[in-house]
């Protein structure tokens, strides 16, 4: 009976651990994206670069061309008010 209870544990244990393993590669994603952003806000001189940085983190997605470290935030009307709205940066 003891060993009937270990199987299911081990199982519970096994996804658990895979979930963490695959969350990791996402939780880094937006991370990235905020790094990015910071940086794109220092070069062009913005008055607060914290701010375009987690506005471009929400609204950016990998490049295309897959190169690693490469962000792109399309210059939608949503993405263009909350900059203004929250950061008073206009593009």
């Amino acid at each position: 009976m003891a060993a009937s209870i270990r199987k299911p544990l081990a199982v519970v244990a096994l996804a658990a651990l895979l979930a963490a393993v695959g969350g990791t590669g996402s939780a880094q994603e937006p991370a990235s994206a905020y790094r990015a952003g910071l940086n794109i806000a220092r070069q062009r001189d913005y008055p607060n670069p914290h701010c375009f940085a987690q506005i471009f983190a929400r609204h950016a997605r990998p490049h295309q061309d897959a190169r690693r470290g490469h962000w792109v935030a399309t210059a939608s009307r949503a993405y263009q008010g909350e900059l203004w709205s929250r950061c008073r940066i206009s593009r």
